[in-house]
């Protein structure tokens, strides 16, 4: 791999972009988590405070509970399926779901970038130009 100008500008361009997305999407899954179908909501600032279990918590303690049985061997991703076919998760902690995912998908391509920076950087100090 060749280390190039416009290579490293696409570099610091793409982890700008991804850091963003994975602020962007971690905004809008707390944002969706606090509308909860399960949570009520009282206060504003240092008073805020919520009651009630969101569903997804709900879901994760159901499930743990379920696999204390040791011949219980029905996966997570399966048990929520059917919590969401029997509509026991609301649709806002289905997006908190899918933006965890998308958040997880930006994280990984930003830990390539940033190893992809780190590798041109050793590379540069070796080849004895400055890093």
């Amino acid at each position: 791999m060749k280390t190039t100008e416009a290579g490293i500008l696409t570099l610091v361009r793409d982890h700008a972009f991804w850091a963003d997305e994975a602020s962007r999407f971690k905004a809008l899954g707390s944002e969706a988590y606090s509308r909860c179908k399960n949570l009520d909501t009282a206060g504003e600032g240092s008073s805020f405070h919520s009651f009630g279990t969101p569903c997804l918590e709900t879901v994760v303690n159901e499930y743990r509970s379920l696999k204390q049985d040791p011949y219980e061997c029905i996966g997570f991703e399966e048990f929520y399926q059917e919590c969401v076919a029997s509509d026991e998760v609301c649709c806002w902690c289905q997006k908190v779901r899918e933006y965890k995912s998308q958040r997880v998908k930006a994280r990984l391509r930003l830990g390539q970038i940033r190893s992809a920076i780190t590798r041109i950087g050793r590379r540069l100090t070796t080849e004895g130009g400055t890093a």
